[in-house]
C-alpha cells in the first residue's frame, strides 16, 4: 500500500488497536498549557468548558484525542463537551468514534461540518479518504478535502496536500504544487513542513539546491522535535561547511523574530 498523505487520526493510532496509555497528570498539563498561554498574554483564566476549548483549537486535535482517549478523564470531557457549541460537539463525537475505530459514526459527525465549511472536519475527511477509514480510499476525494481546509489556512491540511503532490498520490508528481503547500504551512510554524521544505531543498526538489534554506528550515523543524527533522539536520551538518550552517542559523533567528508567536 503506498504511503499516505494526512497525519490527524494516524499520529495517535495507526492502527486499531488498544488505545493509548497516558500518564494520569495529561489532562492536568494541557489545562495548565493553555492557563500559562493566557498568563502570558496577561489573560485571567477560563472556565473548564473554555479551557477544553482552547485545547481543541490552539493544541491541536491530537491533545484532544489524547483527553478523549484517556480513561480516567472521559467523564469529565465528556461532561465538558455539553456546554460546548453543538458545532463542537459534533466535532467531538467524531473524534471519540473515529479513535474507537467507528469510522461511520466519525464520518456522519464530520461531513456535514465539512460542508458547512469547518477547516478541521474538512481536514479529517481528507485523512479518511486518504487512507480509506470507513470509506473507499480515494486520493482524488482526499485531496478536495484536504484543499478546501487548506484554502482557508489550515496548515495541517497544506502539508498533507504537499505530500499528495509530492508523493504523487492519485495525481502526478508536481514539486512545485508541493512546495507551494508545505511553504505555506511552514511559514505558519507547521513543524513537518518546514522539515519537508528543507528536504526539497536538500534534494533540489522543484527548487535549485540550496544547502544553507534546507538547514535553516530543517533546523526550525528541529527545534520543535520533530524526530525527522532531528535526525535529518544531523545528516546535513554533514554535507554542509560551517559558513554554511552560521548563514542558516542566522537566517533561521530572523525568522524566529519576525515569527514570535511560532517559536
Amino acid at each position: 500500500m503506498p504511503p499516505c498523505a494526512g497525519s490527524l487520526l494516524a499520529s495517535a493510532s495507526e492502527a486499531r488497536g488498544p488505545p493509548i496509555t497516558l500518564s494520569p497528570g495529561f489532562v492536568l498539563s494541557e489545562q495548565k498549557k493553555v492557563e500559562r498561554l493566557h498568563l502570558s498574554r496577561g489573560e485571567s483564566l477560563q472556565s473548564p468548558a473554555d479551557r477544553l476549548r482552547e485545547i481543541l483549537t490552539v493544541l491541536g486535535e491530537e491533545a484532544a484525542i489524547m483527553l478523549i482517549l484517556r480513561r480516567t478523564a472521559i467523564g469529565l470531557v465528556l461532561a465538558l463537551l455539553v456546554a460546548l457549541p453543538a458545532t463542537a460537539q459534533d466535532f467531538g463525537k467524531g473524534l471519540s468514534a473515529a479513535m474507537r475505530g467507528d469510522y461511520a459514526t466519525a464520518l456522519r459527525e464530520w461531513r456535514p461540518l465539512a460542508e458547512q465549511g469547518d477547516a478541521k472536519a474538512q481536514h479529517n475527511l481528507g485523512v479518511m479518504y486518504s487512507k480509506g477509514r470507513g470509506v473507499a480510499q480515494d486520493y482524488a476525494e482526499a485531496s478536495k478535502w484536504y484543499r478546501m481546509a487548506a484554502n482557508q489556512g489550515r496548515a495541517r491540511a497544506q502539508y498533507s496536500l504537499g505530500q499528495i503532490f509530492r508523493i504523487g498520490l492519485g495525481v502526478p508528481k508536481d514539486y512545485a504544487e508541493a512546495l507551494k503547500w508545505y511553504r505555506k504551512a511552514a511559514q505558519q510554524g507547521y513543524a513537518k513542513s518546514q522539515g519537508a521544505l528543507g528536504v526539497m531543498y536538500s534534494n533540489g526538489q522543484g527548487v535549485p539546491q540550496d544547502y544553507v534554506l534546507a538547514y535553516m528550515w530543517t533546523s526550525l523543524a528541529a527545534a520543535t522535535g520533530e524526530k525527522a527533522a532531528t535526525d535529518n539536520l544531523d545528516k546535513m551538518a554533514r554535507e554542509t561547511t560551517p559558513a554554511q550552517i552560521a548563514e542558516a542559523q542566522k537566517l533561521a533567528r530572523d525568522w524566529r523574530a519576525k515569527h514570535p508567536e511560532k517559536k
